[in-house]
């Protein structure tokens, strides 16, 4: 009877809420195509079907905790029993390249994570069936997360990026937004704008985050807006995360080469230029070896990388198996090897080193050894070539998540490739 009650309070209709005016937050080119104003008087499952179960060990998703009240979508934020409650709604419609954009509030209580975000296509299913999961668990895919709100953030704050799920693993990019208001006391825009070239992340109608998502994979994806419980004593604050619409928009052909060209210009003026040497220089991506052995491809603070193994557990194999790659030497000649590493200033630092072989000599230098905070060029001795195909090796020497960006062989001996030269 407690929990029947307690569930009826937080179902309080909320106010009308003033529809949007014209969609001045809407980049130029892009027309609609599909939106969900949310003024039914019950969800569309048509159109949308629910995020529901155990969604955390404790927190629990139900069809009705999902609500059109007031021309807004409401996920509820409640306690049913021990277990907080959550939920939300995922688009059964496809979706691919474009402007995504919602309008939504905050519950604001501690211990819930609201979100918009996207999974690949198949992924409702994955969801719900190990079968599916197993499938979808080797093919190219990622998530963007328009806006991640969680508890800890505070009222002022939320994250959003891009994770890349498979071939590598971990966040493209991730970000922290910060505002002078309340997230939870007013409505604010949310948008995305995915295309093949770059993913840009607004709010309130300003571009905050461009990011490059050449090289990623691209495939179809459903949209989730969505409300969770990520503390077990989570509490609600207003009673629910409210989403005012999801608005999706397409650009005109035509309109797009342009739009397109201004953000690649500036995704290569952030870059830099190219680092060069006076010399020959042969660089090799760490992540592009024909062999990864053991290796993975991981992103690591917006760097795609490949990364070592952890401590051995008992399915591990024996010994890691070293990554390995031909490379071409166009010229004879001494060349110096440089590698870029990844180490720690304070946790651990030097304890997740590898060693890396050219042409079947081993350098005598260990990586990942120089104790500052991300990754830095280390120097790996000279080498005298052949012209000609040679083997480079990485060889996981520590076994605790070594990482390595990149590598150079270069005939000007002198040349030190700047700390910041990705």
């Amino acid at each position: 009877m407690k929990v029947r009650t307690a569930l009826c309070l937080a179902l309080i209709a909320v106010p009308q809420i003033p529809r949007a005016a014209d969609p001045a937050t809407v980049p130029p080119g892009y027309s609609l195509t599909w939106a969900d104003e949310f003024d039914a008087a019950a969800v569309n499952t048509n159109e949308w079907t629910y995020r529901t179960g155990k969604i955390r060990p404790f927190c629990i998703g139900k069809p009705e905790y999902v609500t059109i009240e007031g021309g807004a979508m409401k996920v509820l934020c409640a306690r049913d029993g021990e277990n907080p409650t959550g939920g939300g709604l995922i688009t059964k419609r496809r979706h691919r390249y474009g402007y995504f954009e919602t309008r939504a509030k905050m519950d604001g209580g501690p211990g819930f994570h609201e979100s918009m975000w996207t999974t690949w296509l198949g992924s409702m299913q994955a969801f719900s069936d190990p079968s599916e999961s197993a499938k979808w668990r080797d093919r190219p895919k990622i998530e963007i997360d328009c806006f991640e709100h969680y508890a800890k953030h505070g009222p002022q704050e939320f994250s959003y990026g891009i994770i890349e799920w498979f071939p590598a693993k971990g966040s493209v990019s991730r970000d922290l937004h910060k505002i002078s208001g309340d997230l939870a006391r007013d409505f604010h825009v949310y948008g995305f704008e995915f295309q093949p070239d770059c993913c840009n992340f607004f709010f309130d109608g300003e571009l905050i985050r461009t990011v490059d998502v050449r090289g990623l994979p691209q495939n179809d994806f459903h949209i989730w807006l969505t409300c969770i419980a990520t503390d077990k004593d989570a509490r609600p604050g207003n009673g629910g995360c409210l989403f005012d619409y999801l608005r999706c928009y397409a650009i005109d052909p035509a309109a797009y080469p342009a739009r397109r060209d201004g953000f690649l210009c500036k995704l290569a003026a952030r870059s830099g230029p190219t680092q060069k040497s006076r010399g020959t220089d042969v660089w090799i991506e760490a992540e592009a070896f024909a062999d990864l052995g053991s290796w993975e491809a991981a992103w690591d603070g917006g760097v795609r990388t490949i990364r070592g193994l952890g401590p051995p557990k008992a399915k591990a194999p024996a010994r890691p198996a070293p990554a390995k790659t031909t490379v071409l030497i166009p010229e004879r000649g001494r060349y110096r090897l440089w590698v870029r590493a990844r180490d720690f200033a304070t946790n651990m630092p030097a304890s997740r080193f590898f060693s890396v072989a050219v042409g079947g000599k081993r350098s005598d230098a260990r990586f990942g050894t120089h104790r500052k905070d991300g990754f830095e060029w280390q120097d790996g001795g000279l080498f005298d070539l052949e012209k000609g195909k040679i083997m480079v090796e990485i060889i996981d020497a520590s076994r605790y998540y070594a990482r390595c960006d990149k590598l150079l062989l270069t005939t000007d001996t002198d040349f030190r490739p700047d700390s910041k030269s990705r």
